[in-house]
């Protein structure tokens, strides 16, 4: 089965191989060494277009590379996190508490769904406003603050 990745903004300017790769099934295919095999390789080429699409069709890549949280860096999150992005919808996620599923599905997966379609509307619910606060603010602080989502993402976050 071929799977529908987003990122449809970013493939152009992308290399030809890494988006046939990732839309083959390839990405999704790998274990976390794996993956971390492959996220080294394309450090040393350093191309930007290729960082933007990663970003755009991998939460994983995107939540520790992009967004700079080396603490998700765990294989077992490398799993929650593919398995968020393969089948996102009609799941509860039963994790314990402090195990990131906020960090992989309301901040990775908003700013995802942000650089994917800036034309989005995004509503973050919680039992308390506070909580719903400290999110929006959260991703609003990436979006201001963070040089390397700002670098990669320049159509979508403005320039300061």
């Amino acid at each position: 089965m071929r799977l529908h990745y987003r990122g449809d903004r970013y493939k152009a300017a992308a290399s030809p191989d890494l988006v046939e790769w990732v839309e083959s099934g390839g990405l999704h295919s790998l274990d976390f060494l794996a993956a971390m095999g492959v996220y080294a390789q394309l450090a040393t080429a350093g191309r930007d277009a290729d960082f933007a699409y990663l970003g755009a069709v991998d939460r994983f890549f995107l939540l520790t590379s992009v967004l700079g949280r080396k603490d998700a860096m765990h294989p077992w999150l490398y799993d929650r996190t593919r398995e968020v992005e393969l089948a996102p919808d009609g799941f509860i996620d039963l994790w314990s508490r402090f195990h990131y599923k906020s960090s992989i599905g309301t901040l990775a997966g908003s700013v995802q769904e942000i650089i994917n379609d800036p034309e989005i509307t995004i509503g973050i619910f919680s039992h308390t406003q506070d909580i719903a606060r400290k999110f929006v603010a959260q991703i609003k602080r990436e979006f201001d603050g963070n040089e390397n989502l700002r670098s990669l993402y320049p159509s979508i976050c403005w320039i300061k």
